[in-house]
């Protein structure tokens, strides 16, 4: 899971700036209505014909456009595999499976990061509209509607079509390179080692993007985190992720 966060009128240059790279992506290629990793990595869709080397093209655009925005990003990997083992009962109904538990993650480090880089004081998330999900995160959002958490409020979260809403094309650039990462490194890449995909390392240079990845070994500690059993139940209760 990966986002962006920034200010409105960060959003609203990266959406100037995106919808004119879509109008022109690469030399001799027709526009394309909206970008989405997955099949321009691919070769699919509207990315059909396309050379790796016209795919790398816009990729490496699109990243300039996120840095030259000033636009500040996180995302977060977790194995399924290994959740699933060992998340199970009340502990899984508080937590959610592994994307959910992505989310809650990316819940939290956003209202940290906002607060500590930005001084924001508001938060508006926009989720792209997943309907799987959807319940799921407008739990989290119940458990944070009207928090004040170090002085920052998340004072809505609404989920929208990416091909309308350009910043969720942005993110879901990100959230690629993430997954990505994320197999590397159950693949044995080290992390002082830095990303292996040199457009995630682009990403990351500078600060503004952050990545976590939790290793197998650290979710069989998450899962041994202890919590009494009373407030499990009725935080499972509350939440009752599925």
């Amino acid at each position: 899971m990966g986002g962006l966060f920034g200010y409105p009128n960060q959003w609203d240059y990266l959406s100037e700036l995106w919808s004119k790279q879509l109008a022109n992506p690469c030399p001799s290629k027709d526009p394309i209505s909206r970008f989405h990793m997955a099949p321009c990595q691919a070769g699919d869709e509207e990315f059909l014909g396309w050379k790796r080397v016209e795919t790398d093209y816009l990729v490496d655009e699109l990243i300039e456009i996120i840095r030259k925005a000033g636009i500040y990003g996180f995302g977060c990997g977790i194995p399924r595999k290994a959740y699933d083992v060992v998340m199970t009962g009340e502990l899984r109904r508080a937590s959610g499976n592994a994307e959910t538990m992505c989310i809650i993650n990316c819940f939290v480090k956003l209202v940290r990061y906002s607060r500590a880089i930005m001084g924001s004081s508001e938060i508006a998330f926009i989720f792209d509209d997943r309907p799987e999900q959807k319940r799921n995160i407008e739990r989290i959002w119940d458990v944070y509607r009207g928090v004040n958490e170090d002085g920052v409020d998340i004072v809505s979260v609404t989920f929208g079509n990416s091909k309308k809403i350009l910043p969720l094309q942005a993110a879901d650039l990100l959230a690629w390179e993430i997954y990505q990462d994320s197999i590397d490194s159950l693949n044995g890449r080290r992390e002082e080692d830095g990303p292996r995909r040199r457009q995630l390392r682009k990403l990351i240079e500078g600060g503004r993007v952050r990545v976590e990845f939790c290793s197998p070994e650290n979710v069989h500690r998450l899962a041994k985190v202890s919590v009494p059993p009373a407030l499990l139940t009725d935080i499972a209760r509350h939440v009752d992720f599925k």
